[in-house]
């Protein structure tokens, strides 16, 4: 079974840094308690054309079940702009932190 990766993305005014990471942070624990419905990282994310996040999923089950409509609809609401998604199904993982490579999730053997 392979991770699912979305990137959210916002096209609005890009704050300072700081800014930025003070308004992130409220949404912190909202994405912990997220870690049993399959949620393995969020980056929080910008660039000179918005704001995002990029989400690292256990599968794409469990990436649709947080993206529904409904979701959409509410940051939609939350940030004044319909957020743009964009869904990939990572086959192939070089994880240098866990010191490992996955395909599909499963490690490969060393060698």
């Amino acid at each position: 079974m392979s991770t699912c990766i979305v990137i959210c993305h916002f096209a609005l005014p890009v704050p300072s840094d700081e800014k930025f990471i003070a308004s992130a942070k409220k949404s912190v624990p909202m994405f912990r308690k997220l870690g049993p419905q399959g949620l393995l990282s969020k980056d929080y994310v910008h660039d000179d054309r918005g704001v995002g996040g990029i989400y690292v999923w256990k599968d794409r089950a469990a990436a649709e079940a947080w993206f529904t409509e409904q979701k959409i609809a509410e940051y939609t609401t939350t940030f004044g702009v319909r957020p743009v998604l964009s869904w990939f199904d990572s086959l192939l993982t070089v994880d240098n932190v866990a010191d490992e490579v996955r395909v599909q999730g499963q490690r490969l053997p060393e060698g």
